[in-house]
């Protein structure tokens, strides 16, 4: 759907980072081969089980500085990006209004973390198995996990936004 931009971007040598999730098995897998093809394309998976990872924001970052971010519900699919119902806001960056710096912020965060794998042959191979497991009406997520253990939490802790929210109660 995006490949004519991709292409474009590649041409003119402007890099791409996506990170999406396994969660609910969503994400499909000849989506993520489709987006390998491209050089400038970064691409990551947070394999999350039982964490939603459902933020839709899409980043510009413009040699002018006239930075935007797009907020929304729409998935980078047909049917949310040509048939679907989907709202979503442009806001372009300004200092009284910093959603483009707050939403980099979070994006870079979620880049960085640890379980944010690569989509390499190895993962992929791994999720393509999963996928042919599963039927149409089975939500399960794949969790994807490399021979290193994760550290285990024996706190919970709010992330940002719920930290933001609980602040303006």
């Amino acid at each position: 759907l995006l490949t004519r931009e991709l292409i474009d971007l590649e041409k003119r040598n402007i890099p791409v980072k996506i990170l999406t999730t396994t969660y609910l098995n969503i994400t499909e897998a000849k989506a993520i081969r489709h987006f390998q093809q491209f050089q400038n394309v970064e691409l990551k998976i947070l394999p999350l089980k039982n964490e939603s990872f459902h933020t839709k924001a899409y980043l510009f970052k413009r040699n002018s500085n006239l930075n935007t971010v797009i907020i929304g519900s729409s998935n980078i699919s047909h049917s949310a990006l040509i048939n679907g119902h989907e709202l979503n806001v442009k806001i372009p960056h300004s200092e009284h209004l910093p959603a483009f710096d707050q939403t980099k912020l979070f994006f870079n965060k979620m880049w960085n973390l640890p379980n944010a794998v690569i989509a390499d042959e190895d993962f992929l191979r791994q999720y393509e198995a999963f996928q042919k497991k599963q039927t149409k009406m089975e939500l399960s997520s794949f969790t994807f996990e490399r021979a290193e253990d994760y550290t285990i939490r024996d706190r919970i802790e709010p992330n940002d936004m719920q930290k933001e929210a609980l602040k303006n109660l």
